[in-house]
């Protein structure tokens, strides 16, 4: 097929767009680079994100950029026209001035006679470029390309097969609930690998069923998971365990390709726990580089494989390279420069179809079946609070210590870190409520009762968002009996209220003390075997005006977990909270 050639000089033009800016809002007008003709109707959106817009009749364009902030690429296509992009940096509360001159492509737009007679060479490199482009699983068979004839291909001799397309690709992907515009810029593949590279803007579909809708929500947060994007977010935030990720490293001179089918066997011979002590540092702006040296070997616990990799290791296997042995990265895991990165393994099966926009969020809110919140049971935070007395009167401070059991006390860096204490009325309403970090498994506060406060049997409540997975049920509830102002509690012979813990002992330096005089106690705590160990305790100390009075409560009885974990992937209708969340107004 003849191409006429066009000798303009092809120039853009874009003025006040820099590194430098920053902007909540893009403006401008796209025109063309030799006549200054507007150019209606062109594309204009972030790379790889569902923030886009086309320009009116007078080629003017309004993107409202809700990102935060960070570095992004502007892309601005138009048929017939050479492709723009240039590097942008999103601010607060700033409007960027853009004028984008667009230079008519060499290649004019082909005709191109859609029919069934089409040539069947085509047809087959087309099905060969589908299985590369979109992937090789059920995801990809629920994608459809919906222009294929405006791809082309050139099979070399030495087996490479390479594909351009006059026009940008319109995929619909029914099994991530996304419209896809893929500008393909380089594709290439044969039997080494592949190479796939342009930009892509993203639409959300529309659908009234709400089952259609959690089947997205779930397949989107499946992709992230596996994604190298995941393990990059889990190293910047320090979490790679907790989210379920093991690196290791291969020995000097190790021949990738001969390795034993059983991974333990090869374990502290030739491959080795990679120490993610020192990986990550702070970069420019809010920007994080990640240093790993040669070859990493990643295995994501939470997730099964298509094909397994070892005999003895059930979940998914990758291997990472960077290159020059580093990456920039932001903090949502998203590398400025993807070409630094080189996947193999189950992150390489993730195509097109995996695709997720930059502005996907993975903390989307997915409802628990009866089944899931069966597997979280292991993961369940347990909660017990201590206050510093049996009662109160109005007007007083309420003193408390929380701990937090886990399973795996490993996980506790990984689980929540924010937990809240709340004071209901007998009429079950919020009376008092703090939100408190958790600092090793622990927190402590007070809470000061209103001098208004009703005689009655209030309740301390303290639970975790991950906790509400569970129901009313798991949140941690104790009775706190507000007196009368001259009323006194009926004491308790001691005897009753005796509940002691072999493995705890607290002992004076002393029988008999003083007014003032200083008391010294000592906290011994045992494990099993009788031998010392370290604990975390809390002692409340009160004169004897304080009688004491049953607890419904106690941390021997009300502190048990069970002894078991899982690594099966759950939706979390409440995700964990690793700190203090909040939603912005409307």
């Amino acid at each position: 097929m003849d191409f006429k050639r066009i000798s303009y000089f092809a120039t853009t033009v874009l003025s006040l767009l820099s590194l430098q800016l920053n902007a909540q809002m893009i403006k401008g007008v796209v025109q063309d680079a030799v006549t200054r003709a507007p150019l209606p109707f062109a594309n204009v959106f972030l790379n790889n994100t569902t923030k886009g817009t086309v320009t009116d009749e007078k080629g003017e364009f309004l993107l409202k950029v809700l990102q935060e902030p960070g570095s992004y690429e502007l892309v601005v296509s138009y048929v017939g026209y050479e492709s723009y992009k240039s590097r942008v940096s999103l601010g607060e509360n700033e409007v960027l001035s853009a004028t984008v001159l667009l230079a008519p492509s060499e290649q004019q737009l082909k005709d191109v006679e859609v029919n069934a007679t089409r040539d069947k060479v085509w047809e087959k490199q087309l099905k060969k470029f589908k299985k590369v482009f979109l992937g090789d699983d059920k995801l990809a068979d629920s994608c459809k390309i919906l222009n294929p004839w405006v791809i082309d291909f050139v099979q070399e001799k030495s087996g490479k097969m390479l594909a351009h397309a006059s026009e940008p690709i319109d995929i619909e992907n029914n099994g991530m609930g996304y419209m896809l515009r893929f500008h393909l810029k380089y594709f290439w593949t044969d039997r080494t690998g592949y190479f796939i590279a342009g930009n892509v803007q993203f639409a959300e579909k529309p659908s009234s069923d709400e089952n259609e809708v959690l089947q997205w929500q779930m397949n989107r947060k499946i992709s992230y998971l596996r994604s190298r994007h995941h393990l990059f977010k889990a190293i910047v935030e320090r979490r790679i365990h907790g989210e379920g990720f093991l690196l290791y490293s291969e020995g000097n001179n190790v021949d990738a390709n001969v390795r034993s089918p059983y991974f333990k066997e090869d374990l502290g011979k030739i491959m080795f726990p990679y120490d993610t002590t020192d990986i990550v540092r702070p970069g420019n702006g809010n920007n994080f580089v990640i240093n790993l040296k040669g070859r990493v070997e990643v295995h994501f616990q939470n997730q099964k494989p298509a094909v397994p990799t070892y005999r003895d290791v059930p979940y998914a296997v990758s291997w990472i390279r960077l290159s020059s042995n580093r990456v920039v990265v932001k903090k949502d895991g998203y590398e400025l420069i993807p070409a630094d990165v080189t996947v193999s393994g189950d992150m390489s099966t993730a195509r097109v179809s995996r695709m997720l926009p930059l502005d996907y969020k993975p903390t989307d809110v997915i409802p628990l079946r009866d089944s899931d919140k069966e597997l979280l049971q292991p993961f369940k935070e347990r909660i017990y609070v201590h206050t510093n007395k049996p009662y109160y009167h109005s007007g007083e401070p309420l003193w408390f210590k929380g701990y937090i059991k886990y399973t795996n006390p490993t996980w506790r860096d990984s689980l929540s870190r924010t937990v809240y204490v709340e004071l209901i009325s007998p009429e079950q309403k919020i009376v008092l409520s703090k939100t408190l970090e958790i600092f090793e498994g622990s927190f402590f506060n007070d809470l000061i009762l209103p001098s208004s406060l009703a005689k009655g049997t209030y309740y301390l409540r303290a639970y975790t968002n991950f906790n509400r997975n569970f129901g009313d049920s798991s949140l941690y509830v104790k009775p706190i009996p507000i007196l009368g102002d001259n009323e006194q509690a009926a004491a308790v012979p001691a005897k009753v209220m005796m509940n002691n813990d072999s493995s705890f002992f607290i002992t004076s330096d002393k029988t008999t003390y003083k007014p003032r005089e200083k008391i010294v106690l000592t906290l011994n705590t045992f494990g099993d075997d009788g031998l010392p160990i370290t604990g975390n305790a809390s002692v409340a100390v009160t004169d004897e005006q304080v009688v004491p009075i049953p607890s419904s409560t106690s941390i021997i009885q009300d502190f048990l977990v069970e002894d078991k974990i899982t690594t099966q992937q759950i939706e979390l209708g409440y995700p964990v909270e690793y700190g203090f969340g909040f939603q912005e107004g409307s």
